[in-house]
């Protein structure tokens, strides 16, 4: 769903939860807390999130992180400790294969698999497959290739024409030789075309298609933080209030009644983007405070991607909320200064 339409759903119809088309695993992530801003004494944990980054409070946990990167689908998992690491990626390859087998074949194709890779670059080992992912169609191929990068793996997914398999497989194995563990990296002097994972980076200046997402939860405060970043071609002509006041013109949620707390522009990350703070109740019951930053972008830019950040939460304690949403904003930065 493009980023514009989620966020003013968020922002005019609290109730609707739109599902993520996005799943990811727990596991640490983040650097050193830090205090809150504007003297609360809540505490904060920086994460990267692809080419930004900003403050959460340590109390949210970070459910999702999800990304895609030059067209190509990143998936990470830690690897279990304490077993040989030939064996463990012998048997996560194998589970695959197996899990490969059961999609639906195109008509006349005896095999799901049309080919398997393995190959290391600069010591980085990885592995792919080659297969029909489309039952419908026979000309469509899907690689997927299998990466170790030290306590991690990375899936990393892309399909395309079958004619083009081998430029395909080499577009798949350019990222992944970018492919480096957060933590020690970059080992010395700052590196400034770095693109975050949840828990890798790739270290890849943009070239096209970026697109980061990630979900917070679970404060005491029943807090739901979402982050979400995407390259745009065709960059949206009204700011967020605007198309708010047209959605609500034309009856977009009968019934439901919206108090501005705050509608203004707001800079972050270096970025103009507009801010906008709701109260929103629906036949006066389940009031809930919607707050959202949005920055339009520029058109195919990675460093200036299409953003929003929103935070639900029922209503209550807006000062306490509205801290903790400033020090969020406040803390928002760009990776590739």
């Amino acid at each position: 769903m493009k980023v514009v339409v989620r966020f003013i759903a968020l922002m005019v119809i609290f109730g609707m939860n739109i599902p993520a088309c996005h799943s990811g695993d727990s596991g640490p992530t983040g650097t050193k807390n830090k205090k809150l801003l504007k003297g609360d004494t809540n505490m904060m944990r920086t994460y990267h999130i692809g080419r930004f980054a900003l403050d959460v409070p340590v109390e949210m946990k970070q459910a999702v992180q999800a990304q895609s990167f030059r067209y190509v689908e990143i998936e990470e998992f830690y690897w279990p400790k304490g077993e040989k690491r030939d064996e463990i990626r012998k048997a996560v390859w194998n589970e695959h294969l197996t899990t490969l087998q059961k999609l639906s074949l195109p008509k006349k194709k005896k095999s799901i698999v049309i080919a398997e890779s393995e190959a290391s670059i600069k010591e980085i080992w990885m592995r792919g497959v080659l297969y029909y992912g489309d039952y419908i169609s026979e000309d469509i191929g899907y690689w997927d290739v299998l990466v170790d990068i030290g306590d991690t793996g990375v899936w990393l997914k892309y399909n395309g024409l079958l004619s083009g398999k081998e430029e395909m497989l080499k577009w798949l194995l350019e990222v992944a030789s970018k492919l480096h563990p957060t933590r020690g990296y970059p080992p010395e002097k700052p590196v400034h075309n770095l693109f975050y994972l949840r828990y890798g980076v790739i270290n890849l200046p943009y070239l096209e298609q970026e697109e980061s997402y990630s979900r917070f939860e679970g404060h005491t405060l029943d807090l739901k933080l979402e982050v979400d970043m995407n390259e745009t071609h065709e960059v949206e002509t009204l700011g967020v209030a605007a198309r708010l006041a047209a959605s609500i013109t034309t009856n977009f949620a009968p019934g439901v009644d919206v108090d501005r707390i705050r509608s203004r522009n707001r800079v972050a990350a270096e970025l103009n983007g507009e801010e906008l703070v709701m109260r929103v109740s629906a036949g006066g019951e389940d009031t809930q405070i919607q707050f959202g930053w949005e920055y339009r972008g520029k058109a195919d830019s990675g460093e200036h991607p299409e953003i929003q950040i929103t935070m639900e939460t029922p209503d209550g304690n807006l000062d306490e909320k509205l801290k903790i949403w400033d020090a969020i904003i406040d803390s928002f930065k760009p990776m590739y200064r």
